[in-house]
C-alpha cells in the first residue's frame, strides 16, 4: 500500500489526463466551476465512460466514500490542504497548496 500525489495543474481550467490506480487505467477530468469557485473531477473507465460526475474537489474528505460501486478505485482520495488550515482550493491552489492524495487499497 502506497501513498500518491497526483499531479495537478492550475493553469488550465478543463483538462483530462490517464492515470493508473491500483493498478487499473482510469481518466480524470478536472474542471474550475467559476460560479461555484471549486474544482471539481469526473472519474472516467480507460474508454471515457463516466463512472462518477462532478465530485466536487473539497479538502480532507474521501472523495470517493460516498459512492459505492464496484467498478470505482478502491483506495481513498483526497484533497489534502498542506498549511494544514483546512481552506478549500482557489483556482490557483489547486496542485500547489491543495494536492490530491490517493492511498492505495491494500
Amino acid at each position: 500500500m502506497a501513498l500518491i500525489q497526483i499531479p495537478l495543474r492550475n493553469d488550465l481550467d478543463n483538462y483530462e489526463f490517464s492515470i493508473d490506480l491500483d493498478g487499473i487505467a482510469y481518466k480524470l477530468e478536472i474542471a474550475w466551476n467559476t460560479r461555484a469557485n471549486l474544482w471539481s473531477m469526473i472519474l472516467k473507465d480507460d474508454e471515457a465512460n463516466i463512472l462518477v460526475g462532478a465530485i466536487p474537489l473539497v479538502v480532507n474528505s474521501d472523495l470517493f466514500g460516498r459512492f459505492h460501486l464496484d467498478n470505482l478505485p478502491k483506495g481513498i482520495m483526497t484533497l489534502y490542504d498542506t498549511s494544514d488550515k483546512y481552506l478549500e482550493a482557489e483556482k490557483s491552489d489547486l496542485g500547489v497548496r491543495c494536492v490530491l492524495l490517493y492511498d492505495e487499497a491494500a
